[in-house]
This record gives structure tokens, sequence and C-alpha cells, in this order.
């Protein structure tokens, strides 16, 4: 008999196709409660050149509302890549009904290629991923801003936090790759004075005629969530503190050109001391801890200090060593036990 030989297992050769044009990845997200802008699905666009990322929210999975959601964000990532000479080559979605119909019917009249994953896999939709690094990006944002245990303020914001978790990611790059917006414009972005934290609490001016009487308020408490360049405003949520539930309500998200930003004092995860309408501010009283009358960086210096301790432990005589890892550790002999340390 011959011998029995191991041969390496031949790569499969793929075919290339060549197109001229850029290829898009779409992939849903959800379903989630209702937010402020009353949507429940997230859907995110990604552009294969730079890796750009658009997220705006749809209020079903219909082909309908993906189809004007897809002409927005296609005019979005054009205009922010530099790229409004080129057109869509190809579209890369699941197999789902929410991106068939009104949606072949759009890539059809466009001349654009429509390529399914086939089923759900994450690895042939690099949308997969972005949406991954979005979610973990806005719970951040979210959790800072209302102290991560308010369902309410979770379940209302997660739109706009979402879309402003996209917004950094596009401008912020890592230690192994530039951001999508230096490989666009070959220049890193340059983060102003006008951008601020999510959630932080700013005073915005109520112009003449939204105010209820002559003698109304000038100034009406929000937080901010974020900035919208096409008009260059800011996204704002007023909000009202309900002394009945302990909790603020959070009115319509509006878009306002001047406001007034405290980028260290986050009032949802706080009661107001003082004004409730937070115009006249005196502080804040944490409401899991003690009262407190301080900022948001002051409440965060004096956390970090708490656990240090001054006292001293007089050790009688090191024993015997131990390396874990790369950190060597003594046995020392104490007052009256053995304990390592």
């Amino acid at each position: 008999l011959g011998r029995s030989r191991n041969k390496p297992h031949r790569g499969v050769r793929k075919t290339i196709q060549m197109q001229d044009g850029l290829t898009v990845y779409i992939d849903l997200m959800g379903p989630f409660d209702e937010d402020l802008k009353g949507t429940i699905y997230e859907m995110l666009m990604m552009e294969s050149t730079y890796g750009w990322v658009e997220v705006d929210g749809i209020p079903d999975k219909s082909s309908v509302s993906t189809t004007e959601r897809y002409r927005k964000g296609v005019r979005d990532i054009l205009s922010n890549t530099g790229q409004g000479h080129k057109h869509v080559a190809r579209v890369h979605t699941d197999d789902g009904t929410e991106f068939k119909g009104k949606m072949d019917e759009e890539l059809i009249g466009n001349k654009t290629k429509h390529t399914t994953t086939g089923g759900y896999n994450s690895i042939s939709n690099p949308a997969e991923g972005a949406l991954s690094r979005i979610q973990g990006c806005a719970r951040a944002m979210l959790a800072e801003a209302t102290g991560g245990v308010k369902e309410k303020y979770y379940t209302a914001l997660r739109g706009a936090a979402t879309a402003r978790a996209a917004y950094c990611i596009n401008r912020c790059g890592t230690r192994k790759e530039h951001s999508a917006y230096r490989k666009a414009w070959d220049i890193e972005y340059e983060w102003s004075d006008e951008e601020h934290a999510f959630g932080a609490r700013c005073l915005v001016t109520v112009p003449k005629p939204k105010r209820h009487s002559k003698m109304g308020s000038v100034v009406r408490g929000a937080v901010w969530l974020g900035r919208h360049l096409d008009t260059n405003q800011h996204a704002v949520v007023y909000i009202e503190w309900n002394p009945d539930t302990k909790e603020y309500d959070l009115g319509p998200i509006d878009y306002v050109r001047t406001v007034n930003v405290f980028d260290n004092e986050f009032p949802l995860r706080m009661e107001p001391r003082g004004d409730p309408d937070l115009v006249k501010f005196e502080g804040f009283v944490d409401k899991y801890g003690p009262p407190m009358s301080m900022t948001h960086d002051e409440a965060e210096r004096d956390a970090s200090s708490e656990g240090k301790s001054d006292e001293e432990y007089p050790i009688k005589a090191i024993i015997g060593t131990n390396v874990k890892g790369n950190k060597k550790h003594y046995v020392v002999l104490w007052d009256d036990e053995l304990e390592s340390v």
C-alpha cells in the first residue's frame, strides 16, 4: 500500500467582481421602545471606501421606511466624504423583506446592484461590526448622562445617543487606524468649543414668539444632545422637574442656534437643589448617595479620593515571595497572623 500523506488544504479562489462606484452596507438594529422621535428601529449605512457610517431612526420595518432612509443616507454619505461625483454601484444587506419591494425598485431605477448575505451572517456584512461599536459608544454616553439606572431616559434618548455615537466614531481615530474623516479629507477633525458632553446641562434662549407671555422666562433648561452641521445648530431636549415622580419629564427635541452648556453638570442623574428649572443653579443632590452641593467634576474627584487611607500597618517580617504574572508579591507576617499581599 502507498503511504498516506496529509496534504495542506488549498485555498478556494474567489471571483473578484470589478465595479465602478461605491459599496454601501446596510443593517437594522431593533426593535426598541419608541424614543422621543417616534422611532423603534435604527438603520445603519456604512460606506466601503473610508468606513463612514450614518445612523438614523425609522418608525417601522417596512420597505417604504427603509427606502426613504436609504435616499437620505446616501446623500449624507456622499456629501460628508467628498464623493458627490460618485454613485453607489452596490448595496449589501441581509435577506429581510424590508430590503425588498420598494427598495429593489429604488436600486433598479438607480442601476445599483443589490447583494445579500443569504441569511444572517455577520461576517459577510461589515455593518454588523459598525453597529456593535456604535452600540457600545451610545451605552457609555447614556450611562454618563443618566447614571445608568433610569430606563425611561434610556428609552427616550436612545436615538439621539446612537446618532451622537456615529458622529464621534466617524471623527475619532484609534491607535491602529485613522478616523473615517481623516481618510476622506486627509486632515484631522478639529473639535471646537461648540462640541459638548452628551447629556450636559444647558440653557437655551427662548425666542419672543415662543414665550408664553411678555413676562415669561427668557431662558429654558435643557440637556445637550449633539450638533447638526448642515444647519450649524445644537440639538437639545427640554426638561422639567416633576416633584411627584422625583424625575425629569423630557420634552421634544429642538434645534437651536445659541446655547450655554455646562459640561461638568448632568441633571438627569441628579435632583435639583434650588430652582427646579435649572436657571438659577445652586447645586445638585445625588439621588443615589448622600446629599451634596457640588459639580459633577467635584463629585468625581471626591469619589476617587475615597478608600485612600493614611493608616500604617507594621510588618514583623518578610517570610516569602511569589510571582504572579510579571509582578513580585511578598508574603509578610503582621502582628498576629500570616497574610499575603
